[in-house]
């Protein structure tokens, strides 16, 4: 949460009109991305807000959805004010179990 807090602060400095919320939306959004990436060993897969901070969708290589990743409270953004870590282990799970489908 203070990453994403000094991130804000930044771009507010840089004088870019962005919110809280918009920072940490796409810190879990990355995140995904970069769990896949890892998990597939490069960029084959892509993450994408399927409806934002409420439902990601994982798409393959040829651009065919195969997973979606939902919060497991109402929102992501809720998630990640509530306990960062447990979100992010979370993201991984759910990855790990998209790969292991596919």
């Amino acid at each position: 949460m203070q990453e994403a807090t000094e991130k804000f602060n930044w771009f507010t400095q840089q004088g870019q009109a962005t919110s809280l919320n918009e920072v940490i939306q796409q810190a879990i959004l990355d995140n995904t991305q970069d769990m896949l990436n890892g998990a597939l060993e490069g960029a084959y897969w892509k993450a994408k807000w399927l409806e934002p901070d409420r439902q990601i969708q994982v798409l393959d290589v040829i651009g065919q959805p195969i997973g979606e990743i939902t919060p497991t409270t109402t929102t992501f953004s809720a998630d990640f004010q509530t306990n960062a870590a447990k979100l992010l282990q979370k993201l991984h799970d759910d990855v790990q179990k998209i790969v292991d489908q596919h």
